[in-house]
């Protein structure tokens, strides 16, 4: 039932009764107006009344603007601005299957992902919303939700009708066409779309700070409700800490950097969620600007990367843990190697050993040389990983004189062996002669253990402005382009064959001497190119 509220407050224009006939009328008049208050006062009790029309005198007579909500079409309730029901009519009950729904908030009756937050904010605008009304049962009706600001003592009030969407005209006869097949699905909104968003998005007034909307992603995130607050909370709040422990001072949190004028800023960020967990998120602050390109906002994109950072952590501890255990292992290795190194030098000088017996000796004090060579990559895999990098002693010495020495105990031991060796310039600078001897020793016996087996090594050595160029080239089977990336990696190897006297330390530990002499140390493969690897020094330290 709808009503028109009395008139009584209208004025009553009392002319003087010139006869009982004009008395009498005005009697009657009151009379009527009286019984017009009386029903409606008795309707609105009987919560009969959805809707009361307003009026206004224009004129002779009374011209009404009036809204009429049927009670058998459409409901109707009154919601404050973060959406808590303060009264519902009797059809929006029967729509959601409850008796009562005083004090529920409206949002919790619509689907998720609804934009029930954007519908109140417009309200001013006449804004209207078309989403699914939830039945206590588990059923769903598409509705369409119109919002009205209301003038009432005391505060805001929103009034908000609730129109069947898949009955009447309109939006709805759209929906019903919808639901046939005769129209295709409604595009999906932006306010939808930022609340399905798989991330967490935060909107902040530039010019007070305060939060004015937040995307359901972004409060399950931060664990707490940011926006339709009844007092707006600043992002000030949002306190948050770097990833070495140490707070993020106000001035320096990522909104505050952009309305300053620093630009789009990111980083991760430790944050204390709503029940006190810590959330480990992943953050960005971008500006908006108007058409003069004046800030008006900053937008807060958060993501939540705690799981990440907990397998990073995890990923780092095993990997220290094995360093360090590789570490220990290759220490208290060295003292029974020494033992077998010095059984086996005695054993040599006695010279009373028989053919066999000698030829036993030989393997056991090369298999200790290989096995010292091992440990020795070991220590340095630890120093450089654990201990600060590695140590170097420099002195003056020429690069010329170290790869002949080399090439030449190369030919020895591999009398087959083709290597070209080409020196230009001086080759002089400053260096740590046996750290610089492993290197090239490196790249040499790999050139002939991996290159063509009747192939040339080539080396070369030349000058440069401020740097010694060392190159070192074999002809064969290119490095898989695969492996290539990972070459320098610690325990691969540049082929997939195996070979036994080694860990796949070498070319690491060898970039890493390069590395602590300020250098660089590269590697080019192909098919018909053969490999290259080319090591660049500079000749003072830098």
């Amino acid at each position: 039932m709808s009503v028109r509220p009395p008139s009584l407050a209208r004025p009553i224009v009392r002319a003087r009764a010139t006869s009982r006939r004009d008395l009498e009328a005005e009697v009657q008049a009151l009379r009527e107006r009286l019984d017009e208050t009386e029903a409606a006062l008795h309707a609105m009790g009987s919560d009969d009344v959805d809707a009361l029309a307003g009026g206004s005198r224009e004129g002779s007579g009374p011209q009404v603007a009036r809204r009429f909500v049927p009670s058998t079409a459409e409901g109707a309730l009154t919601v404050t601005e973060d959406g808590t029901i303060l009264h519902a009519n009797r059809r929006f009950c029967e729509m959601v299957g409850r008796t009562d729904v005083t004090g529920m908030r409206l949002g919790e009756l619509l689907s998720p992902g609804s934009a029930l937050g954007t519908l109140l904010l417009s309200a001013d605008r006449d804004a209207h919303l078309e989403t699914e009304l939830l039945h206590v049962h588990g059923g769903r009706s598409l509705v369409c939700l119109s919002a009205h600001t209301l003038s009432i003592d005391g505060g805001r009030r929103i009034g908000v009708i609730a129109a069947d969407a898949t009955t009447t005209s309109g939006p709805r006869t759209i929906a019903r066409k919808r639901a046939a097949g005769q129209v295709g699905p409604t595009p999906v909104t932006l306010d939808a779309l930022l609340e399905y968003v798989p991330v967490g998005l935060v909107l902040i007034e530039a010019a007070s700070g305060m939060i004015t909307y937040a995307n359901r992603y972004a409060e399950q995130v931060l664990g707490r409700e940011l926006a339709n607050l009844e007092q707006p909370i600043s992002h000030v709040e949002l306190t948050a800490w770097r990833p070495d422990g140490t707070i993020v001072e106000p001035e320096q949190l990522l909104v505050a950097r952009v309305i300053r004028g620093e630009g789009p800023v990111r980083e991760d960020l430790a944050r204390v969620r709503g029940d006190g967990t810590i959330v480990q998120t992943r953050a960005a602050a971008v500006p908006v600007l108007d058409d003069r390109g004046d800030l008006v906002s900053v937008v807060l994109a958060v993501d939540d990367v705690t799981d990440e950072w907990l397998a990073r952590i995890e990923r780092d501890e095993n990997e220290r843990f094995r360093e360090l255990f590789i570490g220990m292992l290759g220490h208290d290795l060295r003292d029974p190697l020494a033992a077998l190194v010095t059984g086996t030098s005695f054993l040599r000088d006695v010279g009373t050993l028989s053919p066999s017996q000698g030829r036993i000796v030989e393997r056991l004090a090369s298999s200790a040389q290989r096995m010292g060579r091992m440990v020795d990559q070991i220590l340095d895999f630890t120093r450089s990983r654990l201990g600060g990098g590695i140590t170097l002693v420099r002195s003056p010495m020429s690069l010329h004189e170290l790869v002949s020495a080399l090439v030449g105990e190369q030919l020895t031991r591999h009398a087959s062996a083709h290597i070209d060796v080409e020196l230009q310039g001086t080759g002089m600078g400053h260096w740590d002669p046996d750290r610089m001897g492993q290197v090239v020793s490196n790249l040499l016996s790999n050139a002939l253990r991996y290159g063509k087996l009747d192939g040339q090594v080539r080396v070369s050595v030349r000058d440069e402005t401020a740097d010694v160029r060392l190159e070192v080239h074999n002809e064969g089977a290119p490095i898989p382009a695969e492996v290539l990336p990972f070459l320098f990696d610690p325990f691969r190897r540049g082929n997939t064959r195996s070979h036994k006297d080694g860990l796949g330390l070498g070319l690491y530990i060898a970039q890493q001497i390069v590395r602590a002499h300020g250098g660089a140390l590269t590697v080019e493969s192909s098919e018909g190119s053969g490999t290259t690897f080319t090591l660049v020094l500079p000749r003072i330290a830098l």
